[in-house]
């Protein structure tokens, strides 16, 4: 596997931080595979915005 600045890349995959350009993608997927994330996802904060549909909790996840 070889490192490129923070990402990594291998024969298969590519990883790297998410981006807040990536919102629109990560969404869809993220509602996608709900059902089986849920369940192995901390309890939301009910004072606190959804970064699964809220742009701009998504986009201070990408920054923490």
């Amino acid at each position: 596997m070889k490192e490129k600045d923070d990402a990594l890349s291998g024969p298969r995959v590519d990883l790297r931080p998410l981006k807040s350009t990536d919102f629109e993608k990560w969404r869809a997927v993220r509602e996608r595979s709900r059902e089986w994330l849920e369940p192995w996802e901390p309890l939301p904060d009910p004072t606190s915005p959804d970064p699964a549909t809220d742009p701009d909790a998504f986009k201070a996840r990408c920054g923490a």
